[in-house]
């Protein structure tokens, strides 16, 4: 569990900084939790790019803008070019992740410059230096305690509610999962042909014509129990799950869960 990763590292002795000019052991760090979640995150975050910033609900808008625009995977894609030909300072890293180490404060908007990481709810403690956030929520925050709680709680908040319009879209859509590129989207294109293949697009399903269907779609005609549902069918599915997450979430959150409200402020997609 991620739990655990924490107590390891938490556990594993290392040099001295004064020893260790590049910073090694927070290098390491950074990259096995950002670089390696990138498309985790990536993916999580698509299924809410099928929907214009202004199609969701008024209040939930900020919070979207703000995660799409962390752009994770050509953040990694620089991080992995600065050091590719030399070892770069652990300081230059978290440089290249923030866009700059001048930031402001998410809740007092003091300045300051960053030079700590906080990973996850599993850390120990709160940075005692200037810090930012990775995942789907960037915050920024300087070492007032005060501050410290009010953003990882903000934080917090804003996590649930990606978490849950994610999930939201993605149980209403379950149906519309494309069979070409495996993401969720609004609308769905069915093979008429075979109706076994669902394509969120129709490029999606020209690609997999071309590649692979074209060879097989008169042999799967014969599959009946491969049919994939119509839209009432699909639909149907998808009420089903979302009724799943609404009860996962609040066994999960409690009375702090948003689930449900996201799903009654998105019921008209």
């Amino acid at each position: 569990s991620n739990a655990r990763y924490q107590d390891i590292l938490s556990s594993i002795k290392v040099k001295p900084p004064k020893l260790d000019k590049f910073g090694l052991w927070d290098i390491f760090k950074l990259l096995s939790e950002f670089v390696l979640s990138t498309d985790v995150v990536a993916s999580e975050l698509y299924s809410l790019d099928q929907l214009q910033v202004e199609e969701f609900p008024a209040e939930y808008r900020q919070v979207v803008e703000a995660a799409r625009n962390i752009r994770s995977l050509s953040t990694r894609t620089i991080i992995i070019s600065a050091l590719d030909p030399e070892l770069i300072t652990f300081n230059r890293v978290l440089e290249l992740l923030c866009g700059s180490l001048q930031q402001k404060c998410s809740s007092c908007k003091e300045g300051i410059s960053i030079a700590a990481v906080y990973y996850s709810e599993d850390d120990k403690k709160i940075p005692s230096l200037p810090f930012v956030t990775i995942g789907m929520v960037r915050k920024f925050c300087c070492v007032k305690k005060l501050c410290g709680e009010k953003v990882l709680a903000e934080r917090r908040k804003e996590f649930r509610i990606l978490h849950s319009l994610i999930r939201a879209m993605r149980a209403k859509f379950v149906g519309n999962i494309c069979d070409f590129c495996f993401l969720v989207g609004t609308d769905a294109h069915r093979c008429s042909g075979c109706l076994t293949k669902i394509y969120c697009s129709q490029q999606c399903l020209e690609s997999d014509w071309s590649k692979v269907h074209k060879k097989v779609c008169a042999r799967s005609k014969e599959q009946e129990r491969k049919r994939k549902e119509g839209r009432r069918g699909r639909t149907k599915v998808g009420k089903h799950q979302v009724d799943e997450w609404i009860d996962c979430h609040s066994k999960a959150f409690g009375n702090k869960s948003v689930m449900d409200q996201v799903v009654q402020k998105m019921e008209k997609l």
